[in-house]
């Protein structure tokens, strides 16, 4: 019984596998199956989850809680609470865009990317949250810094050396 089989994929999986074999080299046009460890060795490196797809998925997982917390953190009776909501809206709409970004991030094949998108996420994002739930202007300094790293970010997947 074949490993795809047993997973659940069924025959389409197995057939795409087979003719994915087949062109690679690593099967005969009879079907008789050659060595495919290689072939599955390489599989599983494609496919495993990599250190940024969990670091974004975790940003993704922040972001929507912060998103939650900020629907049920404001009060209308406070002062200047609608542009507070939306420096905090701000905050976590940026938080999930770059989530996202930071989940791709190793495909461009630079991994300051990633710490790139990490810091400016939390620099950004940080500061707009906390500005949103404090009402203190102090913090804006951090989502000047945060833009131009998110800026980095962006710009380092374009150029540069691997």
């Amino acid at each position: 019984m074949d490993l795809w089989y047993i997973l659940g994929y069924g025959k389409e999986a197995l057939s795409a596998f087979d003719t994915l074999a087949k062109a690679l080299g690593y099967q005969k046009a009879d079907g008789k199956k050659e060595d495919m460890k290689e072939l599955v060795k390489a599989l599983r490196i494609l496919l495993k989850p990599t250190f940024s797809l969990r670091i974004g998925g975790l940003s993704g997982i922040v972001a929507v809680s912060m998103a939650a917390y900020g629907a049920h953190a404001f009060k209308e009776k406070k002062k200047n609470s609608k542009e507070l909501r939306k420096i905090y809206k701000k905050g976590y709409m940026m938080h999930l865009v770059h989530s996202v970004a930071l989940t791709y991030s190793d495909t461009c094949n630079k991994p300051v990317t990633g710490g790139l998108f990490t810091l400016g996420i939390i620099l950004y994002s940080g500061s707009c949250y906390a500005q949103g739930l404090t009402g203190e202007s102090k913090f804006e300094n951090g989502t000047k810094i945060g833009v131009l790293v998110l800026i980095g970010a962006w710009l380092s997947m374009i150029y540069g050396e691997k």
